[in-house]
């Protein structure tokens, strides 16, 4: 198992051309470069001042997972020096330093390719006081920020060593601290925003106020491609506190930075702008999207399904196999539209001034943001400051920057600060979706064991709509990669996929992306098969698993490790006693999966049918294998956040067109998960010798065909479509 993080991978996250600029890491072979009088920067990640005390450049966002309190402690490990003295702040993003947090890979890549860097630095330490003291690096140590000399026992701190340290060359490979040896890597500590976040001192972009600033509610077109037809602003400008309405033009529908038309009204107050707003008279030109309804998209997913598509693997003579299978099962799976729905709705202060411009948001891939605002501003990197408070949330939706831009388009016009704040209805109407989709699968049969399968998808690639550059020889490999990471030896494929691009609903990535789509599809339907051949359905997973190689190889040096896979699969149903009987009317189902982020996980859902319609989801249990374990208690947090976002969704949510505007409003519609309806919930951290691998999108994955596969135990009706309201009271 390759123990780096793959160029491809971060390319598909970032969409960049460097995997240097993805850290910050380019040009840090001189010290030279970052020296100064009073501190010490050997790196654009560390700055040491003479107090004692660090300032940690951060280039992730803390949206509640713990990401940079994980980070701090890091480098505390690294640097051997007290977490308290090292101060993190999220660096603005500018040439050389790239700012994002997605994929997964927020932790588990500033362990493998920043940590070294730490290393480094303390072994620049070492040095210096070795040739202070004229002995051998060998014989010293860091400790607590000091350099000791063991045989003298002299010592002298990090500050005492900044002139000697900035006159020398980076080692270019320093030795890391065994896991033996760490002090608060391994440990359940808490996250450093946690007393704020309880005690409500917590800043977030939704709680900033810049003086001067005015509030902005905007009223949106709402089908894509419509513009402002009339637009009368009498009323509104007579209400008090109401500043100024301002129109705008929003993008053309393939613009990267996608975002509608919209009259924004400006207030000395929240609540006067969104009263304004109401006042608004106006008509939309609405284009030609008033067709998109849950009919058209239905009937052109399903047409897609009937239409040749892009063949994305392909192995084995597919139609031979078929015509002398023992027997061939098909069946038809459908996911419908979801949305991002975080508790912290979009925001963002601008403030745009003559030569230079500040924003506060909540956006977690900074440096796309930086790059919007150069080709509004024409200011270079210099004058533009980005600032990252707090973010209440986001599951992919804070990945794009739509809101911030209005925000700096409408200080760019009244030049003041400007908030832009979204409304919940806002939110749910107005978001950028993630895909439905329509799967067909066909498996031959033979002698009892799956011989040949077909598969088609159809579904809205998130790339093919704002980035079509990302898509190769036609293939998107974000919406089919997942599929091809599951391990079971099915010797002939067929797999394809036809996107559906004249859908025009705006779709972004999700929580776990396509990765949840595929795994509902293909663990529900290898459960499917187990039953057809009269097998317990982990006893089917793990046969396959045991034939071909252990390793499964995959582009770009990815490999699945079919042990490892089988390992938390067992894991998963031991701990749940899958072995044990059930009672009449109580179902067990399993699934598993592998990511990008190079984790494992297996679900084992336990549910209840009452009286045959009402639906209990009783206990889940995940087994997790995600490499070297840095905080236990907030890689179980991330699980557990998974699980109740995969039931969030398929149990009530779904978002429903009509028109070409979205139905649905807020929380009452488009309901989430709530405490009474909350299984249990069993987190298993299996022990791993491999580095860390990422967590936050993990155990949605097989949570969805878990849960299905259990109803099927249960009663016998296998669910092909969500949500599960469709044919329970859940």
């Amino acid at each position: 198992m390759n123990a780096g993080v793959t160029r491809r991978n971060f390319l598909r996250l970032t969409g960049l051309t460097g995997g240097g600029l993805l850290f910050g890491l380019e040009g840090l072979s001189t010290i030279e470069e970052f020296r100064e009088t009073a501190s010490f920067q050997p790196n654009r990640f560390l700055l040491f001042q003479k107090d004692g005390f660090v300032r940690l450049f951060s280039g992730r966002t803390e949206m509640g997972q713990g990401t940079n309190s994980s980070i701090r402690l890091l480098a505390a490990e690294e640097l051997c020096l007290e977490p308290e003295k090292i101060l993190l702040e999220i660096q603005s993003p500018k040439k050389g330093f790239w700012v994002g947090t997605g994929g997964s890979w927020g932790i588990a890549g500033y362990y493998r390719m920043v940590r070294p860097l730490f290393a480094n630095v303390r072994q620049v330490f070492v040095n210096a006081a070795a040739k202070v003291w004229g002995v051998h690096p060998g014989e010293c140590t860091a400790q607590n920020g000091h350099i000791l000399h063991s045989e003298s026992q002299r010592t002298l701190p990090y500050a005492e060593l900044f002139d000697v340290a900035s006159s020398m060359e980076m080692p270019e490979e320093a030795f890391l601290i065994p896991k033996e040896n760490y002090q608060y890597l391994g440990a359940s500590l808490p996250n450093d925003h946690l007393h704020d976040q309880l005690t409500g001192k917590a800043v977030y972009g939704i709680d900033l106020h810049i003086d001067g600033m005015l509030y902005a509610s905007i009223e949106r077109c709402p089908m894509v491609g419509g513009t402002l037809k009339y637009l009368d602003d009498t009323a509104t400008l007579k209400m008090p506190d109401v500043v100024q309405v301002i129109p705008i033009e929003g993008t053309d529908w393939g613009a990267y930075n996608y975002y509608p038309a919209g009259v924004a009204v400006l207030a000395t107050n929240s609540w006067a702008a969104q009263k304004g707003r109401k006042l608004l008279q106006l008509q939309w030109a609405e284009g030609n999207q008033r067709m998109v309804d849950d009919v058209f998209i239905r009937d052109t997913l399903r047409g897609k399904l009937d239409e040749e598509g892009v063949v994305f693997q392909s192995s084995g003579q597919i139609e031979q196999a078929f015509a002398e299978a023992d027997e061939v099962l098909e069946a038809t799976y459908e996911t419908p539209f979801w949305t991002h729905g975080p508790m912290e709705t979009m925001n963002t202060v601008a403030h745009y001034r003559k030569n230079s411009c500040e924003l506060w948001s909540g956006c977690h891939m900074q440096t796309r943001l930086l790059e919007a605002v150069k080709t509004i501003t024409g200011f270079p990197d210099s004058k533009i400051t980005i600032h990252t408070p707090l973010l209440g949330g986001s599951f992919g939706r804070r990945l794009l920057v739509d809101y911030a831009i209005e925000a700096l388009l409408l200080s760019k016009v009244c030049q003041v600060p400007v908030q832009v704040l979204n409304s919940r209805i806002d939110e749910t109407k107005f978001g950028h979706f993630f895909s439905g989709g329509m799967y067909r699968l066909r498996t031959a049969l033979h002698n009892n064991k799956p011989r040949a399968m077909e598969l088609r998808i159809a579904q809205i690639s998130a790339w093919a709509q704002r980035e079509p550059q990302m898509l190769k020889e036609g293939i998107d490999h974000s919406l089919t990669a997942d599929v091809l990471r599951y391990p079971y030896e099915i010797p002939i494929r067929r797999l394809s996929h036809n996107l559906a691009q004249e859908i025009q609903v705006p779709v972004t990535w999700w929580r776990g992306t396509y990765a949840n789509t595929n795994g509902f599809i293909m663990e529900s339907w290898i459960d499917e098969l187990a039953i057809a051949t009269r097998t317990d359905p982990l006893d089917f997973r793990l046969s396959l698993l045991n034939e071909g190689d252990p390793i499964l190889s995959l582009e770009e040096q990815e490999e699945v490790d079919k042990r490892l896979f089988g390992r938390v699969l067992q894991e998963a149903a031991d701990r749940a006693g899958w072995e044990k009987k059930r009672k009449r009317d109580v179902g067990k189902g399993i699934a598993a999966c592998f990511t990008f982020f190079e984790s494992y996980a297996a679900v084992v859902a336990e549910v209840e049918l009452i009286g045959r319609k009402r639906l209990k989801i009783r206990e889940i249990t995940c087994a997790v294998d995600c490499g070297f374990v840095m905080n236990p208690d907030a890689v179980k947090a991330q699980v557990e956040g998974g699980i109740i976002f995969s039931l969030s969704a398929m149990s009530e949510a779904s978002i429903h067109f009509e028109q070409g505007q979205v139905v649905e409003n807020s929380y009452n519609d488009y309901p989430i998960l709530t405490y009474n309806k909350c299984p249990q919930i069993n987190v298993l951290l299996l022990e791993s010798d491999r580095p860390v691998c990422g967590v936050g999108e993990l155990s949605n994955i097989p949570t969805f065909a878990a849960v299905c596969n259990a109803i099927y135990d249960a009663s016998g009706v296998r669910v092909r479509s969500l949500p599960l309201s469709q044919y329970f009271e859940v």
